[in-house]
């Protein structure tokens, strides 16, 4: 089969992007398909197992009009290909803007249509919808960038530690956990470069885990183990992170020193009436915290 492999991009997570492209490129060649990978940033055909390396650096691609992403939808290795696979992480990979430009170019893509995207994308659109029907989450609160600190009512949130975040970014882009008032303001500030809104949430300690869900059945559970958080701590430097450098696969911060086990069915497991989307689910598994609903929850949808 023909692919062509969307990687790169313009997002904050371009190099992860580029990472995650080439070995999937690998991984496809090796399967007997024939790839072709595309710089999503600008089009750009990527020379055949030297797609990290030939990219453009991230400071060259921020230089780039914004329009160049469309350039995609009119490539050559896209209207040549049967499949567009997406390997962009964050962004206009996400957020539905890719999804979009492919279904003007009529060409089948793997992973969520644009609706979906966008909608997950969007933090606190998904936690209305969450809300909604039923599904727990953690009390949040949306913000503006610069809007004054003094407006948000933490204690309505459960108080500190809180978890700051951009509130249209990927992965732990701009993410903070803080632990005292003093510390909100650079949190909320550094989550406002990231873009217009940032999300203030209660934190939940537990277990995290990322669960892969295909149509409507969960096919691979992960339980992540972070090596490093950024967490504002007293009589820290701002910036000091807990468990900045343990043992390699050790678990750090809130997480350390939890004892395995078998991840809840109610974590790992598509929930009734939830969004009928493709795609990547993050949740905590904490059995004592009350859902939505009043009730015991389990995997609470972050």
């Amino acid at each position: 089969m023909k692919v062509a492999l969307l990687m790169g991009g313009r997002s904050s997570e371009r190099e992860i992007s580029l990472r995650t492209g080439r070995g999937i490129a690998q991984a496809l060649r090796n399967l007997g398909h024939e790839v072709l990978a595309v710089d999503a940033a600008n089009g750009r055909l990527l020379p055949a197992g030297e797609e990290e390396t030939a990219a453009l650096p991230a400071a060259a691609v921020s230089r780039l009009p914004a329009s160049s992403t469309s350039a995609i939808a009119q490539a050559e290795a896209i209207n040549q290909a049967e499949v567009v696979l997406i390997a962009l992480h964050g962004g206009a990979g996400e957020d539905g803007t890719i999804q979009a430009l492919l279904e003007l170019a009529g060409k089948p893509y793997t992973g969520s249509g644009v609706l979906a995207s966008a909608l997950a994308m969007n933090k606190a659109v998904a936690k209305r919808l969450f809300v909604a029907e039923g599904i727990p989450t953690p009390k949040w609160r949306l913000v503006r960038r610069g809007e004054p600190v003094g407006d948000v009512d933490t204690e309505a949130l459960g108080g500190y530690p809180l978890v700051v975040k951009p509130n249209a970014e990927g992965s732990t882009v701009g993410l903070t956990i803080v632990t005292r008032p003093a510390d909100l303001p650079e949190a909320l500030e550094l989550a406002g470069r990231y873009g217009a809104e940032v999300l203030i949430e209660q934190f939940i300690p537990g277990r995290e885990l990322t669960v892969a869900v295909l149509g409507d059945r969960a096919r691979l559970r992960i339980e992540v183990h972070r090596r490093q958080e950024r967490v504002l701590l007293p009589g820290r430097p701002a910036g000091a992170a807990r468990g900045a450098h343990p043992r390699p696969g050790a678990a750090s911060g809130p997480r350390a020193g939890l004892p395995r086990r078998e991840p809840r069915r109610r974590a790992s497991q598509p929930q009734a009436g939830a969004l009928p989307a493709r795609g990547q689910h993050d949740s905590r598994d904490d059995p004592d915290h009350p859902g939505a609903d009043g009730g015991k929850g389990g995997g609470h949808v972050l």
